[in-house]
């Protein structure tokens, strides 16, 4: 295993599509699925590596030899982690302490060790824990000059705090590493996520931790985490499964969210396969491999011009046995 890390500093505003509302300019996310993630990575991979080097990728990813997690959160040098989903749920846990768990949505590292010492604990109460604050709003209106009227509309986005950011998790093989640096080197200026056209999206690699060695003290707890094996196990990436492991989360020991993703092929507006997927921070019994899905359009058979299109859903994972 070969894991690096990257934190990323945004220096203008950032917009993803909201889970649930995609296509709407006035919802959106500040964090960024894996899935998201991969793609922009392959776009400018090809351009930066060229097509050879993008099948090297495509082929250390179907050989388990990469694997890529969601944008998450950091704030003051620390990361962030999903609040395990469901978990909570084990614990009998008072009325007002039940609210505010289900409203948290990340927990530091240190948190994290913390919450599950406190939820496999029977005899611990469970703690206060603050929800964190990463950006501010930045939402704007514009106007839509097309037409005989003029309408306004709302385009949402984010602003991060000063202190605050987004890093993921990479594990590599290492013929491919000094090629991913040079393709964040050039994303920097190309951007991550909607709206780049007015210069949304940009950053600065702001640390890049290569090895184990070089972590933090409570970057060691990631790499930890990672390496286990024993299980309940928690998805740091959206998942999306082969039909024969399906029945290895139908488990009641798991708890898991399920998300729908689609979309269009840019620029040429045709529609993609959708595929439902497991959600980031969901609990599995056991690790699943997940796939590598063929999301093409139906056009591409028909128009040989018209490149195929995957969707990313390979597992990455944490253990969090105690």
């Amino acid at each position: 295993m070969s894991v690096e890390i990257y934190y990323l500093r945004f220096t203008s505003p950032v917009r993803w599509g909201s889970d649930y509302d995609r296509g709407s300019l006035d919802r959106a996310a500040f964090t960024c699925h894996s899935d998201t993630l991969f793609s922009a990575i392959c776009n400018e991979w090809i351009k930066i590596n060229g097509e050879a080097s993008l099948e090297k990728l495509f082929s250390s990813v179907h050989n388990n030899q990469f694997r890529i997690s969601d944008l998450l959160p950091y704030k003051e040098k620390k990361c962030y982690l999903p609040k395990p989903e469901g978990l909570y749920l084990k614990k009998t846990i008072p009325p007002e302490t039940f609210k505010q768990v289900k409203k948290l949505d990340y927990l530091s590292l240190e948190d994290f060790e913390q919450y599950l010492r406190e939820i496999f604990n029977a005899d611990n109460p469970l703690s206060t824990y603050t929800k964190p604050r990463f950006v501010l709003d930045y939402s704007n209106t514009k106007v839509n000059t097309k037409g005989t009227h003029s309408r306004p509309y709302l385009v949402s986005a984010y602003e991060f705090l000063e202190n605050a950011g987004l890093y993921f998790l990479v594990d590599i093989p290492e013929n491919l590493r000094a090629e991913l640096l040079k393709v964040m080197e050039s994303l920097q200026t190309t951007g991550l996520g909607g709206k780049r056209s007015i210069g949304y999206g940009q950053f600065d690699v702001e640390r890049h931790v290569e090895t184990e060695t070089a972590a933090l003290e409570t970057e060691k707890i990631l790499y930890r985490r990672i390496s286990k094996e024993e299980g309940p196990f928690m998805n740091l990436s959206l998942v999306l499964p082969k039909p024969e492991e399906i029945k290895k989360i139908l488990d009641e020991d798991c708890y898991i969210s399920l998300l729908e993703r689609k979309g269009f092929v840019q620029p040429i507006g045709l529609k993609r396969k959708s595929v439902t997927m497991i959600q980031t921070g969901s609990i599995l019994k056991e690790k699943i491999e997940g796939t590598l899905a063929d999301v093409s359009p139906d056009q591409v058979g028909e128009d040989r011009s018209i490149q195929k299109v995957y969707r990313y859903g390979k597992g990455f994972y944490l253990g969090l046995g105690i």
